[in-house]
């Protein structure tokens, strides 16, 4: 079970922001590609933040799962109906419904490693259509004792009889408007058998290296690059500019999360 927060309200109205303004962008991105989401539920929501931007989309249905860690924050997003307090190393059995969409993002990484399979059947428990990141090796973090390659989880996936797309990093690999830890590790995950034309439609043959790390990333945990590429033929803005967003991005990663 993930740590219980120590922070107050403010601490994670703020720190949703940046959660939201990410979620509002890449689940856009999604129900364009897979349309007709009526239902989502979130394994390892934290206070609800992208379950929140889904109920504002018009998805009727929403579920929440996480730690008894999130009723103490008095942050929770989205009605207290719609959130349930779970382990989420023994989820035990989700399977009452299933949804359009299970969506866990940045939690892999906060559950024991003995426990991945049972995370990833949980969420094909739950849903055909699965989003999912979690934090690589070496990403560093709040109670992360389990950083895996994608490559890894696609495997877990694979055996649970679900096909690795990934056409979401490469539409917003780029966009600062995103934490970099959603940029590089988001996945979507489809069941082969019910999801077969959709899987087909969004390029299943078209499959890059899963395992990649995002440029933010490296700068961050490499120091000694970032005065080699500030010596580089770049201009004095655009020099600041990436200081600034290498130390912006270094001050979220000490900050605990839920996502990441």
């Amino acid at each position: 079970m993930r740590e219980a927060p120590r922070y107050g309200k403010e601490f994670y109205r703020d720190r949703a922001e940046a959660s939201r303004r990410s979620g509002e962008i890449i689940l856009s991105l999604l129900m364009e590609a897979i349309p007709g989401i009526r239902s989502a539920v979130d394994l390892g929501c934290g206070t609800g933040d992208w379950l929140s931007v889904l109920r504002d989309k018009g998805v009727e249905t929403i579920q929440g799962y996480d730690g008894p860690w999130v009723l103490e924050t008095d942050a929770l997003a989205i009605p207290r109906e719609c959130f349930r307090p779970i382990d989420l190393n023994q989820p035990g059995d989700l399977s009452d419904r299933r949804y359009d969409l299970a969506i866990s993002v940045e939690v892999g990484e906060h559950v024991q490693p003995a426990n991945s399979p049972a995370l990833v059947r949980s969420l094909t428990q739950l849903s055909d259509v699965v989003l999912f990141s979690a934090a690589v090796p070496g990403q560093g973090g709040t109670g992360h004792v389990n950083e895996r390659w994608p490559s890894d989880w696609a495997d877990l996936f694979d055996r649970e009889g679900y096909e690795t797309i990934d056409v979401l990093r490469g539409m917003i690999w780029d966009d600062d408007r995103l934490c970099f830890w959603y940029r590089q590790n988001v996945l979507l995950f489809l069941n082969r058998e019910t999801k077969a034309g959709l899987i087909e439609s969004l390029g299943r043959r078209a499959r890059p290296p899963l395992s990649v790390i995002h440029p933010d990333l490296y700068l961050l945990k490499n120091k000694n690059a970032i005065p080699s590429v500030l010596h580089a033929d770049v201009s004095a803005r655009d020099a600041l500019k990436l200081f600034l967003r290498c130390t912006g991005n270094a001050f979220r990663r000490r900050l605990p999360a839920s996502k990441s």
